[in-house]
């Protein structure tokens, strides 16, 4: 692969206001909802936490990078998108009358209901695309970051995001809300944070999920986990490969050189 540049990092979750306090593993219960300042508050009070949490993380890596959020193309991907709107839905239509849910909650269910909030908001244009690619997700939209790049050149925005879905599919660890955004180029940028090379599939003998040397309490068996590891080499500047996917088998990874 051509190397990418990540020149910012988002990061929103309960208790994690941005990457670096994740980095830290410094928890603050103020952290309890995104600000999402990208949005007018009639727009906020129509999103859900995941879609407010995956606009917080993509302003926070635009703003990183001094990129032009109404010019930026985008890669979003997440294993349920949006779950809980979804089934919400699909209850109200089993048990109402009617069954017929509003208009609203219709088009706040699909897949790339962030994508299209965030593309109104910024009066974004540019190419978006949303992916789900289940545990791999994040490795997924890293495949299409890559190859968008070396197609198009320019930058982009890799965000991936996800919440736990409810009852009776909710997952048997727990786990909250995530969003992680990156800022990614096919050039280096001023203040680019790192380089990113030699994305693959990992070899059988790497490093799988629950074992050292991760700690992702609370985050164990969130569908977007691995984003959090890419997020904090880039904080720490800590070079080396970083895994895409935490599954178990078939999984990806890339390697991080600081800059």
């Amino acid at each position: 692969m051509k190397p990418l540049y990540v020149s910012g990092v988002g990061l929103w979750a309960p208790g994690y206001p941005d990457a670096a306090a994740f980095a830290r593993r410094q928890s603050d219960p103020a952290a309890s909802a995104p600000a999402a300042t990208l949005f007018a508050s009639g727009m906020r009070r129509r999103t859900s936490l995941i879609t407010r949490a995956a606009c917080e993380a993509l302003t926070q890596a635009v703003k990183q990078a001094s990129a032009d959020p109404a010019k930026l193309p985008s890669v979003y991907t997440s294993a349920y998108g949006e779950i809980v709107t979804t089934l919400e839905m699909l209850q109200q239509m089993a048990t109402e009358p009617e069954g017929l849910p509003s208009p609203t909650r219709f088009h706040n269910s699909v897949h790339n209901t962030a994508a299209g909030y965030a593309s109104i908001a910024s009066v974004n244009r540019a190419f978006s695309t949303s992916l789900a690619g289940g545990p791999r997700s994040v490795a997924m939209g890293m495949v299409e970051s890559v190859a968008l790049l070396a197609e198009r050149g320019g930058e982009l925005a890799l965000v991936a995001l996800d919440e736990p879905p409810p009852a009776p599919f909710a997952p048997a660890s727990p786990y909250p809300a995530l969003a992680v955004a990156f800022h990614l180029s096919a050039e280096p940028r001023p203040g680019s944070l790192a380089r990113l090379t030699k994305l693959g599939r990992m070899n059988e003998e790497g490093p799988r999920q629950g074992g050292p040397p991760y700690s992702l309490e609370p985050f164990t068996g969130h569908p977007c986990a691995a984003a959090l590891l890419l997020a904090e080499a880039l904080v720490n500047r800590k070079a080396g490969s970083v895994p895409l996917s935490l599954s178990g088998s078939d999984d990806w990874a890339i390697e991080v050189e600081p800059l």
